[in-house]
Parts: structure tokens; C-alpha cells; sequence
């Protein structure tokens, strides 16, 4: 009995120890099989039968939601015919016809029409006839158009209308507007709808095994009321069912939910989204079964396969036990000889056992380990003198190194040195130009330079940087622009913000962001912005613009007299002919300029943001003429043809292309963009002007032969714009700018060595514009 004991001791034997692992393996991986096949199967049972329960959910919402769609429709219809929106109609024809409408479709419990004021003057059976239904919510709702109502219980009807079995009445409001021939509201069709009709759904959805495994339907308002149902649940509330699983998930699905009973159902729902232009009414159809009978079939083959599976067990275990104690002899044989060796009795023998299994191996694998144990020991001795003469050499290796690794920091603190002069020096020249800058690296990491500080009205250091703190500082209008130009961070525009201080002084700025690094670096690019003070910039630019004002406004002083005296000459009787011509052609220079000077105060109003246009019909056609023959002796001048046409065509004294403007200052841009092309053309060519129009306005084009310099293309319109010309305002292309889209219009260009330049203007046309 002992010897049995130590033999099946797992501390005395390792056959013991494998054959009592074999048979708690074979029991284990028995019970685990059987235990996880159980489980697979109750979790495909629940996935399928919730499934089931979804789709029967999903059906019956279905259903309800073409039912109403259907409801929905007949009472749109019926709102249109004939008889309903004739206003001198009898009201019993119209009874009739929704009697009619009644008996054809019973889920009608009740139709009536209403006059303006709510009062009905038709219903079937009669019913509510004469009485006001203004304040029914479906009267208001159907005078904005089509109107549903939720479901609810009969008020005014409850006495005229049989019950239902469990004595509960209950309707939905389908209505819709009635409208006469001229389109006028006259009334309110409306038509309760029984609510049984859902019931009848309900029932023809459950079948007789559903019924059996007690599975149930249910119709939820979007406040989780039951609205349908069975009548054990009516008393409880699904609030917190409903908050739970369906207002928090999606259209349709299902899981294991505790019901207000405290019975665990397996619960599949979808929700009632409506159905082509019905909208639906935000029902939710619930449809469960409780998980003892839903999981009944699978934890019946659960336990089943746990039985087999722990007799498999058992049987695999004693096979193994046998198995093992017929390996193990020849190992322990084996492991008697290698405990000798380990004792330091190298001179053993060890009996090579025939065959080629794996005690056979080992035999032979350490018999050889014997001998090989013995070289090794002779190897070893002189692997270590090796060893000592390596470790000496890497010793003066690592000294070498040392002295290197000495010369590098020394480097490294030089440069660092460096760097921190030139800070100095960048802090300095900041600080000379009124300029901060800003960098954020990719972990979010945030630098001010000591002028950024300054900037903001802080010593620098004062405070911790952020992007909260910098925004704070953005002018209240500004912010939400500057955080969009922060975020893009590429370095193609500039931004003017107004940046208050913290003492409250205001500073004009311009700001510059820009990405650095590269995004394909692991940690992402950074970013930086510039910002420059240019408040006193802004200053003297509003004082030459008041300056300009000024000057404009007191130049008319001086022409009164210009224009006014060579008048009062003319009148003398003394005068010649060639006198009279000097003083006219003084007089019209006079009313040219005080033109022009009226012009730039208008092009002043509309930079301002000052100046209403006075839109007019204006004949492009007509127009450009006039420009031509004041432009003829400039265009022979530079022996240049100005040609009109009209949609490709030359253009006749009887075309007339209407537009919307102000004919002044039309004539003012489109003169000087004329002049300019003649200007720019080279001799002997043609300036060629297009009017074309399209539902888009009226598209005109002015080309020329000419180029436009590289350098002036990218600030064409820009004010102040000039290049090779010296008697040039840069004024002629801003303005013409300013004119167009003021005038509600655009315009750009394009110019190349190839196909020269051409200026496109877009116009609204005076009929778009309601002038026709």
C-alpha cells in the first residue's frame, strides 16, 4: 500500500506528476469543450432569437408606419376633392362623401370638417356636427399643412362611439388643410383613426408558437408610455426601459434587458421612422420573450454535453496514466545515471538504449554530452585567457572614446553658446521692429518670444503662454476669424487683428501663421506665428486718407472759379472766335477735373463703406461708343484699333445691352480699363471689347495684345499698383475693382506672352435686377 502511494506521489515520481496532469488535462479540456460548445449554443440561440425579435419588431413598425402613411395620404387627397373645396357645397353632399370614405376603410372611427373657425359642419354618422373644435391641437396644427397626432383617448366621441373591449377609446389625429380654387384656407378635414386598428396588427404579426413561448409586442411613445401592449404592463412603466436601451441606441436592435416586472427578457426593438412624406411620430415597437423560455432548448444541450464530456474525460485519463507508466521506466533508469554525473563521476557509463523513439535519444544524446562535457572542460581554460586579453583591449577602447566623447561637449557647449547670442541679438531685433513671434511644437508645448510678451502688454515670463490667453487678447469680433486662420497655419495670408493689451491699449497687428517640420515625422508638424505691431502704419495711413479727403473736398474751392470766370469772359462782345475756344476748352477742363475730383470722392465712400449706388438701366453699348470716340485721339496716338462687338459680332447702333449701374461711374471703369489696354498695346494692334449676355449678367471683355509685368500680376488690382509707367497713379485697375463690385459684379484677368492679356468684367443685367 505504501509503495502504491509513493508511486503515485507527483513529489517522489514523474510519471506520477504527468499522468495526474494528463488526467486534470483530460478532464479539463472534456469540461472546457462541452462548458464552451454549451455556451456557443446559447449564444447563437440568443443571437437568432433576438434576431427573430428584432425583425418581428421591424414588421410590425413596418406595418404601422404604411398604415399611417396610407391614413395620412386618403386625407391629403380627400382635402382636394372637389366637394370638399367648394365653399357653396351642400354640407350633406359632404357628409356623404366622408360616410362613404368611412365605410370603406373602418379604421376611420370618425371624419368631420371644420369652416375657418373650427366648426364642424360635416361629420359621419352626424356626429359633432355644430360643435367648435378650435381648440383640438390638430385644428391649429393641419392650418400649417398636414398635421399627425399621437395617440390619445376620445373626449367629445367617447359617448357616441362603441368601446373597445378593454373599455379604453383611443384615436390618432390625421388632418390636413382644406384650400379652395384660389388657393384660400377654408377648413380642416380630420379624421380620428381607432387605435384597435394597431391591436389588429399586433395580433396578425404573433403566431401560435410564438404565443405558446410567451412572446409579446409592444408599442413605446418617444417618452417610453406604453401605448400598446399587454395588460399586466399597462400599470407599470417603461420609462427607464425605454432611456435605457432604445432612446440611447440606434433604428433597430436587441439585448437582455430586467422588464418592470422583474422578469429577464430577451428584448428586440426597432423604432417607427415614418415612411415616404408621412414623418412618423417617434413610436417604438418592443418586442420580448423571457430568457427561461428563449434559452430553455440550449441550456438543455449544455448540461448534455457537460455529462458526456466528463465521461470522455475520465476514459482519456486512465489511458494516459497507462501509457505514461510504460515511458517512465527507461527515464528513470536514465535519471539514476545523470544524478551520478552530477555528483562529479565523469568515468560513468551510460547504456545506449536501441531504437530510435525519444528515451533512445536522450541515451544517446547523453552519452555524447558525457564526452563533450569533457572537451569542454580543456576549451575552457583556454577561452578564458582569451576573454582577459579581449577585456584589456576594450578597456583601451573605452579610454579613446572617453577622450573623443570629452572633445564633442566641449563642441556642444561652444555652439550652445552660440545659439544663445544670437537669441540675444534676435530678442534685441524684435524688439527694435516691433515684432514677436509664437511656436508651437507637436506635443502642444508653447513659446513666447520676449517681444510676443511685450506685444500683449506683459513682461516677458510675466505669465504662462497659451492659446486661451493669446485669444483673449483678439478683439471680441475677431476671434472666431482668427481662430480659422490659426488652425489653417499656411503661411499664404496674412491676418489684421485689433489685439488689446492687458492695460486696454489697442494695437494694430499683423499676424502670419505657418507650419514647420514635416508631417511625416512621428510627432507631427508644429506651428508658428509672426506678429508685427503696425499701429503706427494704420495711423499714417488714416491720416493720408483723411489728407486726401481733405484735399479732394477743397480742390472744388478753386474750380468754382476756374469753371465760373472763363463763363463770365465769354459773355463779352470783344472776344474772337479763337477766344471764345481757348476760354470753352478751359471751362471743359474745368468741369473734367471737378468730374474726376466728384469721382474720387465717390471711389473714397465706397472704400469707406459710405457710398448707396443708385442702380439704373444703363445701354452698355451706347456706353463703350462714347468711350471709343473720347479715346479716338489717344488710340490714333499709339496707332491702335478699338474694336466693339457683340457676342462676336461687330456691334450696330441698334444693339442695346442693358445693364444695372450707376452711368457715371460705369463710364469712369470702363474708360479707364480702355485706356489702359490702348495704353498697353503694342503699335498696330487691336483692342478687342466683347458684350455677351447670359442668365449668369453680362459678361464683358476687353483684350489687348499687351502683357502684364510678372511683377505687378499678383497685386494687379491692388491700390497704388503700377509698373513702366511714370506718369502712372496705380489707381486705374483698384478703382475699376472698387466700381464692379460695388455694382454687385466681378472682375479679374489673365495675361501671357502667347495670348496677351484679357480683362474680364461680370454686370448684372438692369431685368435681374428688377429695372426692366
Amino acid at each position: 500500500m505504501k509503495s502504491m502511494l509513493d508511486y503515485i506521489n507527483p513529489r517522489n515520481s514523474i510519471s506520477a506528476r504527468i499522468g495526474i496532469s494528463i488526467t486534470c488535462l483530460a478532464l479539463f479540456l472534456s469540461l472546457a469543450s462541452s462548458l464552451f460548445l454549451g455556451i456557443v449554443a446559447q449564444k447563437n440561440a440568443e443571437e437568432s432569437i433576438g434576431e427573430t425579435l428584432e425583425d418581428l419588431a421591424y414588421q410590425m413598425a413596418d406595418k404601422l408606419d404604411r398604415g399611417m402613411f396610407e391614413r395620412y395620404r386618403e386625407i391629403q387627397i380627400m382635402a382636394q376633392w372637389p366637394e370638399i373645396t367648394d365653399p357653396v357645397a351642400a354640407a350633406s353632399a359632404k357628409r356623404a362623401i366622408l360616410q362613404k370614405m368611412k365605410e370603406t376603410y373602418p379604421v376611420h372611427s370618425w371624419i368631420g370638417l371644420t369652416d375657418v373657425d373650427g366648426n364642424v359642419i360635416a361629420g359621419t354618422d352626424g356626429l359633432l356636427e355644430g360643435k367648435n373644435a378650435a381648440t383640438r391641437p390638430w385644428f391649429p396644427g393641419a392650418q400649417k399643412g398636414p398635421y399627425v397626432g399621437d395617440v390619445h383617448g376620445a373626449l367629445l366621441l367617447a359617448k357616441h362611439l362603441p368601446a373597445p373591449p378593454d373599455g379604453n377609446l383611443r384615436f390618432v389625429d390625421v388632418a390636413s388643410p382644406v384650400r379652395d380654387a384660389q388657393g384660400r384656407f377654408i377648413g380642416v378635414l380630420c379624421s380620428h383613426l381607432n387605435w384597435e386598428w394597431a391591436g389588429e396588427i399586433k395580433e396578425s404579426l404573433l403566431f401560435e408558437d410564438e404565443r405558446e413561448f410567451d412572446v409579446e409586442l409592444a408599442v413605446l411613445n418617444n417618452n417610453g408610455e406604453m401605448l400598446l401592449g399587454p395588460s399586466f404592463l399597462r400599470e407599470n412603466s417603461l420609462t427607464s426601459l425605454y432611456e435605457k436601451v432604445v432612446a440611447r441606441s440606434g433604428d433597430h436592435q436587441h439585448s437582455v434587458q430586467t422588464w418592470p416586472d422583474g422578469v429577464v427578457c430577451l428584448t428586440g426593438y426597432a423604432k417607427c421612422g415614418g415612411y415616404r412624406d408621412y414623418p412618423g411620430l417617434g413610436w417604438t415597437v418592443v418586442a420580448w420573450q423571457p430568457v427561461a423560455k428563449a434559452f430553455a432548448p440550449a441550456r438543455k444541450l449544455m448540461f448534455t454535453l457537460l455529462v458526456y464530456g466528463s465521461l470522455s474525460g475520465l476514459l482519456l485519463a486512465v489511458l494516459g496514466w497507462s501509457v505514461v507508466h510504460r515511458l517512465s521506466v527507461p527515464i528513470s533508469n536514465i535519471a539514476r545515471v545523470a544524478d551520478q554525473i552530477r555528483q562529479g563521476n565523469h568515468d560513468i557509463a551510460i547504456k545506449v538504449l536501441p531504437g530510435r523513439d525519444e528515451v533512445a535519444t536522450l541515451s544517446s544524446s547523453l552519452s555524447e554530452m558525457l564526452a563533450t562535457l569533457n572537451r569542454q572542460n580543456l576549451d575552457l581554460t583556454a577561452a578564458r585567457d582569451q576573454l582577459e586579453e579581449k577585456v584589456k583591449k576594450r578597456t583601451r577602447d573605452l579610454e579613446i572614446a572617453n577622450a573623443e566623447l570629452h572633445g564633442e561637449i566641449f563642441v556642444r557647449q561652444e555652439t550652445e553658446a552660440k545659439l544663445r547670442k544670437k537669441e540675444i541679438h534676435l530678442n534685441e531685433a524684435q524688439k527694435i521692429g516691433l515684432v514677436g513671434s509664437m511656436e508651437v511644437d507637436p506635443q502642444e508645448n508653447i513659446y513666447w518670444s520676449e517681444q510676443f510678451f511685450r506685444l500683449l502688454g506683459y513682461e516677458p515670463g510675466q505669465v504662462e503662454p497659451s492659446l486661451a490667453l493669446l485669444l483673449n487678447h483678439i478683439h471680441g469680433d475677431q476671434r472666431q476669424t482668427f481662430s480659422a486662420f490659426i488652425s489653417r497655419a499656411d503661411g499664404e495670408e496674412d491676418l489684421e487683428a485689433q489685439v488689446i493689451t492687458s492695460d486696454g491699449v489697442t494695437r494694430h497687428c499683423l499676424l502670419r501663421a505657418s507650419t514647420v517640420g514635416n508631417e511625416t515625422e512621428a510627432a507631427g508638424p508644429g506651428k508658428q506665428l509672426t506678429m508685427v505691431d503696425i499701429s503706427e502704419r494704420k495711423a499714417a495711413e488714416k491720416l493720408r486718407d483723411e489728407v486726401d479727403r481733405i484735399m479732394r473736398h477743397d480742390l472744388k474751392t478753386p474750380l468754382n472759379a476756374i469753371i465760373g470766370y472763363p463763363q463770365l469772359m465769354a459773355t463779352a462782345d470783344n472776344l474772337t472766335e479763337a477766344q471764345k475756344g481757348y476760354l470753352s476748352m478751359i471751362t471743359e477742363a474745368g468741369y473734367r477735373m471737378l468730374q474726376q475730383i466728384n469721382e474720387s470722392l465717390t471711389i473714397y465712400k465706397i472704400e469707406s463703406g459710405n457710398y448707396q449706388i443708385d442702380l439704373k438701366p444703363v445701354d452698355l453699348v451706347r456706353l463703350i461708343n462714347r468711350i471709343r470716340q473720347e479715346l479716338y485721339s489717344l488710340a490714333d496716338s499709339f496707332r491702335v484699333e478699338v474694336e466693339l462687338t457683340r457676342g462676336n459680332r461687330p456691334a450696330t447702333k441698334d444693339d442695346a445691352v442693358m445693364a444695372a449701374g450707376e452711368e457715371l461711374l460705369l463710364f469712369s471703369m470702363f474708360s479707364n480699363l480702355i485706356k489702359n489696354a490702348i495704353e498697353a498695346s503694342p503699335q498696330g494692334a487691336v483692342v478687342t471689347i466683347n458684350i455677351a449676355e447670359s442668365d449668369g449678367g453680362i459678361g464683358i471683355t476687353i483684350h489687348n495684345q499687351g502683357v502684364v509685368a510678372a511683377e505687378v500680376r499678383e497685386g494687379f488690382f491692388e491700390k497704388f499698383s503700377s509698373y513702366g509707367k511714370t506718369d502712372g497713379t496705380g489707381l486705374g485697375t483698384y478703382s475699376a475693382k472698387l466700381l464692379a463690385e460695388a455694382h454687385h459684379g466681378q472682375i479679374s484677368f489673365t495675361s501671357s506672352e502667347e495670348k496677351g492679356t484679357m480683362l474680364y468684367v461680370n454686370l448684372p443685367t438692369a431685368r435681374g435686377a428688377g429695372l426692366a
